[in-house]
């Protein structure tokens, strides 16, 4: 491959990951990307990717992916993406947790099928007969980890893995902003459900004051003693009380 073209295929990869999730992927997507583009430009055998990513509810869950560089081992590299998430163990697991990179190591030795019994062996089985893994970070946070398989004798260049560590840091790049403008969204979601709410208690509120011929901090005792001693949220009583005429009369 000539080093134009490598500059050219490196240049779309950055690109890709970098508006991956601008493209409305997911970061199961991303992952993909970022797996898919390892082992293309690393001339790896196949790479799987373990990372946490900003779930639906807010929450940080783990998600995997894989790719191989022959179609047939696609499935096979796909279960030690899920070894690794259903089991709990796995190299991408120590780096994730120790944010530190995993040297090239011979999976055929006894501490690897120690420590990894399950991935281990259905690695060996697949014909892999080395690994690496590189940390998915940006700056100080790990936020998942990349492992890299051949079946070839010898060892991946320095080179080689600082290349893939530019690849993973791209993503984690896309990976925390895309984590950051959820938190917001969430954070503006709560605050405008705080505001709705507190519009319907201050309009309740004005309706118990002239119902009983009270102050408003009288009608808000009022409202507020009745949601507590029939355990309701104070909006739901406020609610009740703006839109249905015959609805709970606090203070009877």
């Amino acid at each position: 491959m000539s080093s134009t073209l490598r500059e050219v295929r490196l240049a779309d990869a950055f690109l890709a990951l970098s508006q991956a999730l601008d493209d409305g992927q997911d970061c199961v997507g991303l992952l993909q990307r970022l797996a898919d583009h390892t082992v293309d430009l690393l001339d790896l055998d196949a790479a799987t990717v373990l990372a946490q990513g900003q779930g639906p509810a807010g929450d940080h869950s783990l998600h995997t992916a894989a790719s191989a560089a022959d179609p047939a081992g696609a499935e096979a590299v796909g279960r030690l993406a899920r070894i690794q998430l259903d089991k709990g163990q796995g190299p991408g697991h120590d780096v994730l947790r120790s944010g530190t990179r995993l040297a090239e190591t011979p999976l055929s030795r006894p501490v690897n099928r120690i420590r990894w019994p399950h991935f281990t062996g259905q690695a060996l089985a697949c014909g892999f007969t080395t690994l690496a893994v590189i940390p998915l970070r940006r700056a100080d946070r790990t936020q998942g980890a990349v492992a890299l398989f051949h079946r070839r004798a010898g060892t991946l260049p320095p080179a080689v893995l600082d290349l893939g560590q530019s690849l993973a840091e791209a993503a984690a790049i896309t990976l925390r902003h895309h984590g950051a403008l959820a938190e917001q969204q969430a954070r503006i979601g709560q605050l405008h459900n705080a505001l709705d709410s507190r519009i319907v208690i201050e309009q309740a509120k004005g309706i118990l004051a002239e119902r009983h011929h009270c102050s408003p901090d009288d009608a808000f005792a009022l409202l507020r003693r009745h949601a507590r001693s029939h355990q309701q949220r104070l909006a739901e009583v406020a609610e009740r009380i703006i839109n249905e005429p015959a609805g709970p009369e606090p203070g009877q």
